[in-house]
């Protein structure tokens, strides 16, 4: 996978509302993880929806889960998005003069 395929891949995944929202909970969250009745209660979304939007962010490597007995914990897996945050952040300043 190039470095366009994961910029890509990681910004459509974020670019629903409901896994912005689920990406901003986690990353406000200490350890930046939460188990999946925090992130239901605090999202509202119903468990088939949640479920949905938390498979996709997993499938694009925004998260990651771990059980631990009968929790199932969510967290965020910050290398790929902090590459592609910092190539984008590149990419928008080339060839502009460094602010002051």
């Amino acid at each position: 996978m190039t470095d366009n395929d994961r910029i890509a891949r990681s910004f459509k995944a974020l670019a629903h509302p409901r896994r912005a929202a689920i990406f901003q909970l986690l990353a406000t969250h200490p350890r930046h993880a939460a188990d999946y009745q925090f992130i239901e209660m605090q999202t509202g979304l119903r468990p088939s929806s949640l479920v949905h939007h938390l498979r996709e962010m997993e499938r694009c490597g925004l998260l990651r889960r771990r059980r631990t007995g009968p929790t199932m914990t969510y967290m965020l897996t910050p290398g790929d998005m902090l590459r592609c945050t910092n190539t984008a952040r590149a990419l928008a300043t080339q060839g502009r003069p460094a602010a002051a």
